[in-house]
């Protein structure tokens, strides 16, 4: 097999390769397991205007420990704006959400993450996230710029302890969120040595 080729041959089977790997971009597990009680909350659904809002105080509610990377930061604090959900009628409980962001910060790292979306899906009891080339983003010190090398992002906010009074439904909640690094970067990477490879094996 030629030079040309054998570079061919990598671009193409690592090109597919990349496009089906993942890797978890963010998490943190529910701030309130084990706690003596769960009555703090980080999302809050309102039935009659249909908006979902979330917030967690650092603190005040807990310990929030988000791992970013391979960064663990303590002692976070959460914000979401109010964001429309509009319920897909033929679906009781589902909604469609608008566009929104979450930031995470904590006293030593201020905006460390923020995830935005441009249209979710919110299903009452369970959670809501989005996914999608161009839909989620994620920034912040945490991420830096190696975000403009992924070609996908999502993300998943679990719901537990939901409670509900007066048209306000309140849970905890547990995050993951992952992303597909962009495929050709991911190639041409693998393509650049595995050309190495090949020279060395010619000269040899």
């Amino acid at each position: 097999m030629t030079l040309r080729f054998c570079a061919l041959a990598i671009l193409a089977s690592v090109g597919v390769a990349a496009m089906a790997q993942s890797f978890t971009v963010a998490t943190f597990s529910d701030p309130t397991i084990g706690q003596p009680s769960a009555s703090s909350t980080m999302f809050s659904f309102n039935s009659a205007t249909n908006q979902l809002s979330g917030n967690w105080t650092d603190l005040v509610d807990g310990n929030l420990v988000v791992n970013v990377g391979g960064t663990t930061y303590f002692n976070s604090s959460m914000t979401m704006a109010p964001v429309t959900a509009t319920p897909v009628v033929a679906v009781p409980g589902f909604y469609t959400l608008d566009r929104g962001s979450i930031t995470f910060t904590n006293i030593s790292t201020p905006n460390y993450l923020t995830i935005q979306w441009t249209g979710g899906v919110f299903l009452t009891g369970a959670g809501f996230g989005a996914n999608g080339p161009g839909v989620v983003t994620f920034s912040g010190s945490a991420v830096g710029s190696q975000a403009a090398s992924w070609d996908q992002e999502s993300f998943f906010f679990s719901f537990a302890n939901s409670r509900t009074s007066q048209g306000i439904t309140t849970y905890t909640s547990s995050l993951t969120s992952s992303a597909v690094p962009e495929p050709f970067t991911m190639a041409a990477l693998a393509l650049g040595a595995g050309l190495v490879a090949a020279r060395r094996r010619r000269r040899s």
